[in-house]
């Protein structure tokens, strides 16, 4: 049985509210494979996208909650450790570890790079 495009769309709805896209395929009785053959044969691959990116940020937002109402601190770290990982795997250009490579010599001066191409005969400087 192909998945409608409506039911896909309630999927990726649940899935922006902060359900896991499992979770949403098992609710709607829809195998995960099935639902992404929908979302390419109905063109929702951007509507997939932005859900992901919804559902990174209400899963960030449910740290506040967990914060607030679970007794255990020990708990309650590793729950939101969870959900900050999950949110750079899921959205790693908004939540993930910002990573700089600059290249310097020894004094901190930026590399100059001089390209050459086969068959030229740079004079020596």
């Amino acid at each position: 049985m192909a998945v409608s495009r409506e039911t896909a769309i309630e999927i990726l709805g649940m899935l922006s509210e902060g359900t896991p896209i499992i979770d949403a395929c098992r609710l709607m009785g829809v195998t995960r494979s099935k639902l992404y053959v929908a979302l390419d044969a109905e063109g929702l691959g951007d509507m997939h996208a932005r859900a992901r990116e919804e559902y990174a940020e209400a899963r960030v937002a449910e740290m506040q909650r967990i914060a607030e109402t679970v007794e255990d601190v020990g708990r309650a770290k590793l729950l939101c450790d969870n959900i900050k990982w999950e949110a750079c795997r899921i959205a790693p250009k908004k939540y993930g570890d910002r990573i700089e490579n600059r290249l310097a010599d020894a004094d901190g001066n930026a590399l100059t790079v001089q390209v050459i191409r086969f068959g030229d005969n740079p004079t020596p400087s």
